[in-house]
């Protein structure tokens, strides 16, 4: 059995990458963070998955990206063909539409001017449909402490950020060429269905 690792995105102030190899026993998953400390982008972030599959012994690997972490997939399996062996894409984008964008750009901003919390209060506006949101709040109330406390460096966040605003692999995407699922929600208008064609 090859590795799964699984890259996240919004509020995706690192990407985190869940492996389960054969190298561990059936029942053992090792989550590792790889916190974001260079300059942002999926390709950059791509590389250093590579890497940690390089010094956990994956070769190849099916592989799976939520938000961001869609970007940073399509990257892998655009740069480093070799060590992929299929995708699934959740809730992202080749690239992101004006939309998108700019609501990543205000989220940006709200986080520089007022922190984490506020940010995170921002982003779960973005994350569910009007009527989840609306009947759910204990849940995305849990969502919103999870992200507003999370352990992270202001940098890391804006490097996020902007990175998912500079990705743009529609050129190239001709150039995946293993099996790939892209699974997106009509009602998504952070990462639009428009953004994952």
């Amino acid at each position: 059995m090859g590795g799964l690792p699984v890259t996240r995105g919004p509020g995706c102030v690192k990407s985190n990458i869940f492996l389960n190899t054969s190298k561990f026993s059936a029942s053992t998953i090792a989550a590792l963070d790889v916190l974001i400390v260079r300059t942002g982008s999926t390709k950059l972030f791509a590389d250093d998955t590579v890497g940690l599959m390089d010094a956990v012994g994956i070769e190849r690997a099916h592989i799976y990206g939520i938000s961001m972490g869609g970007g940073i997939v399509q990257e892998i399996a655009i740069n480093h063909p070799h060590r992929t062996l299929s995708l699934v894409i959740n809730c992202s984008f080749a690239k992101m539409d004006r939309y998108g964008a700019r609501v990543t750009e205000n989220i940006m901003n709200v986080y520089k001017a007022q922190g984490p919390h506020e940010a995170a209060r921002h982003m779960t506006l973005f994350c569910y449909t009007l009527p989840y949101f609306n009947t759910h709040k204990d849940e995305i109330d849990a969502k919103e402490r999870s992200i507003g406390d999370a352990q992270r460096p202001a940098h890391a966040f804006i490097r996020s950020t902007e990175a998912c605003i500079g990705h743009d692999a529609r050129s190239r995407l001709n150039q995946i060429k293993v099996p790939t699922l892209v699974n997106c929600g009509s009602e998504d208008t952070w990462c639009s269905v428009g953004c994952s064609q």
